[in-house]
């Protein structure tokens, strides 16, 4: 790890309004002159998060005496928006702070907003239903279904497991559960139907809400970031990286994350996660969404759908016929490699 520079870490706190970098992440509301309260970040609750402009902790799971900083170059590595100290210095000394988007600071004397994603109930009930849908794609009779859609799609058990994958019938329609998680916690259940007589794909758990899919896979070295838009082209990518190491022991594979936006939407999440990436690879559905996250993260790299037989194929179309692993190859091959 590299040394801590006591002037820079000094710098980066007293440069950080911590009550604006935290109101980027959760609502706060005014608790008293200087200080502001609201849902934890990590682990919800309604004002067990407490801020001021220069120190921050949470009653439950970041107490004050804990024996560890609570100063912003602690609160960007403690919510993970960097590995180590070193990290995160240079994060709040670049100008991804002031860009970041901002939720709203309630300062009235109201009790705070809770995102339901945030409430104790939810989260248990999320956490349960994604369980039960995974033991049921992987273990049970009435998963056959699920494990079929992912047959025809060339994803095996093995990836759909790592990826927390699940079956359910939802709204009495077979569907594939896809749940979103970060740090352990649910953010999002997403329901991609396998059949539906209207032809709607998806529909999500209400309350969800969708930032980085695949984000407790990443973070491994904070390298290479490859983008995708939709949920099975990430996991058509990650497997078919799996596999193409260990047919060629590409040393570049193993510094790759993989990680979906959902939609055009949401793409401000994946801006703000392509920050930590010394290199990033942006491959959407539609050229535009492309062309717009290239905008937004300089230096990216653009990945455009081939066309075979006059159809563009996306990550999971490829993977099917088996030439997903090549395309990534190309992509990925170091300069000068052979």
């Amino acid at each position: 790890m590299d040394k801590i520079d006591p002037e820079k870490l000094k710098e980066a706190n007293e440069r950080t309004d911590l009550c604006d970098l935290a109101g980027r992440h959760i609502t706060l509301k005014r608790e008293s002159k200087g200080e502001l309260s609201g849902p934890c970040p990590k682990c919800g609750g309604h004002d067990r998060f407490h801020v001021t402009a220069d120190k921050f902790f949470c009653r439950q799971c970041f107490p004050l005496g804990n024996g560890k900083p609570h100063d912003a170059v602690e609160f960007v590595r403690w919510l993970g928006m960097a590995p180590d100290y070193v990290s995160a210095i240079a994060y709040l000394a670049g100008a991804c702070v002031a860009s970041m988007p901002r939720i709203r600071r309630d300062t009235s004397d109201t009790p705070p907003g809770t995102a339901p994603w945030q409430d104790e109930g939810w989260q248990r009930s999320a956490q349960e239903e994604a369980r039960e849908a995974a033991e049921r794609l992987l273990c049970h009779a009435d998963g056959y279904t699920g494990r079929e859609y992912l047959a025809e799609r060339g994803i095996t058990l093995e990836v759909a497991a790592a990826w927390g994958l699940g079956y359910a019938v939802n709204n009495g329609h077979p569907s594939l559960v896809i749940p979103w998680t970060g740090g352990g916690i649910v953010k999002a259940v997403q329901y991609r139907y396998i059949s539906h007589p209207q032809g709607q794909r998806f529909t999500a758990r209400p309350g969800s809400k969708r930032t980085i899919f695949g984000a407790d896979l990443i973070g491994r070295t904070w390298d290479t970031l490859f983008l995708c838009e939709g949920e099975l082209n990430a996991v058509s990518i990650w497997q078919a990286l799996a596999e193409l190491y260990q047919e060629r022991h590409i040393a570049a594979l193993l510094t790759t994350d993989v990680a979906s936006f959902g939609s055009e939407g949401n793409l401000e999440h994946a801006v703000m996660l392509s920050r930590r990436y010394r290199q990033v690879l942006v491959w959407a559905d539609r050229e535009e969404i492309t062309r717009r996250a290239l905008d937004d993260i300089p230096g990216a790299v653009g990945i455009r759908s081939p066309l075979i037989d006059g159809k563009e194929l996306d990550a999971n179309a490829l993977l099917k016929i088996g030439k997903l692993p090549e395309l990534l190859a190309r992509k990925l091959r170091p300069e000068g490699a052979p």
